[in-house]
C-alpha cells in the first residue's frame, strides 16, 4: 500500500451536478439486491460463491462483472470443474440470462434508503441536476422506478450500461457532463464543477478517469470508514468520505463541500486510517 496517496480532485467554487451511482447510494441499502441475484444465478449452474466475493466487484458492468468473478482464484477450483476449456462467451451470456431473471423481480421490491427521498428533492428545489449513473441496463433501471416512481421527479438525467460503457471508465460521466452542459452551456465546462457519489471502488475510479471528486457513501457495498480507507488506499488518491447521500447533500446546500474536499489534501491522511486495528 503506497505511504501517501496523490491530492483528491478538487471542486470548484460551483457545483454544477451531482452524478451519482443507484444501487447501494440512491437506494437498496448495502447494495444486496443484485448481488443475491447473482449467487441465486451462480448456485444454478453449480458454482458456490459467497457473497462477500460477489461484493468485491459490484458497481462493475454486470457481464464485466461476471468475468471478474470466475476469475477470481477462490473460484479456479469450480470454475475448472464446471467448464474444462476455460468459461466462453457463451457462458458469461448463460449466467447474465439467469441473472437478468433474478434480478428484474427483486428490483421490483427495491428498499429506499432513509432520508435519500427528501435530500434528492432538496437538490432539486436548489436547482442543481442530479445524474443517476449504473450498471444495469434499461430494463432494470425501469424496474427499480416502478418500485419507487419518486425517481421520475428528482432525477434530471439518467445513464445505464445500455447508453454507456461501464465504470471504472469515465463515459457515464463524460455523458452526464455533456447532458448537463447541452442544457446550459455555461454548465459543467469542467469536471471540476461536479462531482461523482458511489458506494464502490469502481465508482472512484471512474471519478478519477473524468478527474471529478470522487465521493464514497458508506450505505452501499461498503459499510464503514476503515473500509472506505482501505479503498482509497488501494487506488492511491483521497477520496471524501461520508456515511450516505443525505450528508453530500447537506454539504452541498451549506456550501461546506468545497472545503471538505479541499480539507483532505492538508491533512495526514494515512495517519487518521492508522487509528483502526488493521494497518493502512
Amino acid at each position: 500500500m503506497p505511504e501517501t496517496l496523490l491530492p483528491a480532485y478538487e471542486l470548484s467554487d460551483q457545483l454544477d451536478g451531482v452524478v451519482a451511482d443507484g444501487a447501494g447510494t440512491l437506494v437498496d441499502p448495502e447494495s444486496k439486491v443484485p448481488a443475491l441475484a447473482f449467487q441465486v444465478s451462480y448456485t444454478a449452474l453449480g458454482l458456490t460463491v459467497d457473497l462477500d466475493t460477489i461484493m468485491e466487484d459490484m458497481g462493475s458492468d454486470k457481464r464485466a462483472h461476471i468475468w471478474l468473478v470466475l476469475r477470481k482464484p477462490i473460484l479456479a477450483d469450480q470454475v475448472k470443474e464446471r467448464y474444462p476449456d476455460g468459461p466462453q462467451e457463451s457462458d458469461v451470456d448463460d449466467i447474465y440470462d439467469l441473472f437478468q431473471k433474478k434480478l428484474i423481480p427483486l428490483l421490483e421490491e427495491t428498499a429506499e434508503i432513509d432520508g435519500v427521498e427528501a435530500a434528492a428533492r432538496e437538490l432539486k428545489e436548489a436547482g442543481i441536476p442530479l445524474i443517476w449513473t449504473t450498471g444495469y441496463n434499461d430494463e432494470m433501471f425501469e424496474a427499480i422506478k416502478r418500485a419507487l416512481p419518486w425517481l421520475d421527479d428528482v432525477l434530471t438525467h439518467s445513464v445505464t450500461s445500455s447508453d454507456e460503457a461501464g465504470r471504472p471508465k469515465p463515459d457515464m460521466i463524460h455523458n452526464a457532463m455533456s447532458f448537463v452542459n447541452n442544457a446550459d452551456p455555461t454548465k459543467m465546462t469542467d469536471p471540476n464543477r461536479g462531482i461523482k457519489v458511489g458506494d464502490t471502488e469502481v465508482d472512484m475510479r471512474a471519478a478519477d478517469s473524468a478527474k471529478m471528486p470522487g465521493i464514497l457513501v458508506t450505505t452501499g457495498s461498503i459499510t464503514s470508514e476503515e473500509q472506505a480507507g482501505e479503498i482509497n488506499q488501494r487506488i492511491g488518491r483521497r477520496h471524501l468520505v461520508v456515511p450516505t447521500f443525505v450528508k453530500v447533500v447537506e454539504y452541498a446546500i451549506d456550501k461546506t463541500l468545497r472545503g471538505r474536499i479541499g480539507y483532505l489534501n492538508k491533512v495526514d491522511y494515512i495517519a487518521f486510517f492508522k487509528q483502526f486495528d488493521r494497518p493502512a
